[in-house]
């Protein structure tokens, strides 16, 4: 037991240093800006919406700032950045974290050990995906996932603990959710499936009144700060009117056609899209369809993974719908892969605590060595970084 937790604790320090000497390339990346400077402005009380005088902050929602706001009480860009990124890893950990915790079946120190052994493991395979990388990075897709993910766990909890307590914060996750970015929208219909596939009309009346004043309420706390007005006219502008692009790779966009139509007439465009990402991306739809399934047929049921399967598909929508406009990259599917992927780990971790005789050390030790194994290639990335005192943003800051 003593060996076991000497690697753990041992895992967990190089993990860290890993992701710390990682995060030196955030400071070089030409979108942190975009990302952060938000975040600071919320912080320091600026209007985030002025359309006259400026200047202009975001076309964002308010709550992607309020994710990163931390950043702004520093005295340094090196130091708001850093605390932004690490603003991601803690946040998806302890999301994670809280998720799987709901499957313990003994809640012992061994059994927490290895909890947080497989979220370590979960963060490290995100490094090493042109998509789910963006765990990394600073950008709204990041609140915005996390917002959708905690909002759909904490609607289901409300059905499964019979506390509206938790439908109310849900709801208002949810809404934050969409307001760091629109394409998370169809994921606020995940808790309404599931409470209509349950029969549960009266919760389903009560979360819709509850997403409904949670929605109000965020309206008027932004009608008070910036003006309703100024921010809807920005945030309506966050739909893509740049055009279509006719393209027959996912995300290779040389030689593309820009067109200009309706999403009605974009329908066989997208279907196209949806036939690639199945290519790149089987998995995760096999996954999760087999998860709907199990829950639906099956005595296996589990309704938090349920909701996020759903929650994956109905975004998914979306988010390709985002990556067919011109200008989209990676990041467009971040939303639903991530949604995926957590789904995925969490049924896995799930049978593992449904297993007879479980020996959480051993459990303990296998995640802890894939975690290091995962975090090979990210290791040898990150040990190139470059000094975070030459970043662009810390000289330019010196410079003024």
């Amino acid at each position: 037991n003593f060996l076991i937790i000497i690697i753990f604790i041992s895992v967990i320090c190089t993990q860290f240093f890993i992701l710390y000497k990682y995060s030196n390339y955030t400071h070089y990346d030409e979108w942190v800006g975009r990302g952060l400077y938000p975040g600071i402005a919320f912080a320091k009380g600026f209007d985030l919406y002025e359309p006259l005088t400026g200047p202009h902050a975001t076309s964002y929602g308010w709550t992607s700032a309020l994710f990163y706001s931390l950043s702004g009480f520093c005295n340094s860009p090196n130091l708001s950045i850093s605390i932004a990124f690490w603003t991601n890893v803690i946040s998806f950990l302890m999301l994670i974290t809280y998720l799987n915790s709901q499957f313990l079946s003994v809640r012992d120190k061994y059994s927490y050990l290895l909890l947080f052994t497989f979220s370590i493991t979960i963060f490290s395979l995100t490094l090493l995906d042109d998509v789910t990388i963006s765990t990394a990075k600073i950008h709204s897709d990041v609140p915005s996932t996390i917002y959708l993910i905690l909002g759909n766990i904490l609607c289901t909890l409300s059905l499964l603990k019979r506390k509206n307590l938790f439908l109310y914060f849900g709801t208002f996750f949810l809404v934050f959710s969409v307001m760091a970015k629109l394409p998370t929208l169809p994921g606020l219909f995940a808790p309404l499936i599931l409470y209509l596939i349950n029969k549960e009309i009266k919760l389903a009346g009560i979360y819709l009144i509850s997403l409904l004043f949670s929605l109000l309420i965020c309206l008027g706390f932004v009608h008070l700060l910036y003006d309703l007005s100024d921010y809807l006219y920005y945030h309506a502008n966050q739909t893509n009117s740049w055009g279509w692009v006719d393209r027959h790779k996912l995300f290779d966009g040389r030689g593309a056609e820009i067109l200009k139509m309706s999403y009605f007439e974009a329908i066989p465009l997208l279907f196209r899209f949806l036939i690639m990402y199945i290519q790149e991306y089987w998995y995760f739809v096999i996954f999760n369809l087999f998860i709907i399934y199990s829950y639906l047929f099956t005595k296996n049921k589990n309704t938090v993974i349920f909701v996020l399967s759903i929650s994956y598909f109905l975004t998914l929508a979306s988010c390709l719908a985002a990556l067919a406009h011109w200008g989209s990259m990676h990041n467009a599917l971040f939303i639903c892969n991530m949604t995926a992927l957590i789904a995925i780990s969490s049924y896995l971790f799930r049978l593992i605590f449904i297993a007879k005789n479980l020996n959480s050390l051993v459990f303990t030790f296998f995640f802890s060595l894939t975690a290091t194994l995962l975090s090979l290639p990210a290791a040898r990335y990150a040990m190139k970084s470059p000094k975070i005192e030459n970043s662009p943003y810390q000289q330019a800051y010196d410079y003024l």
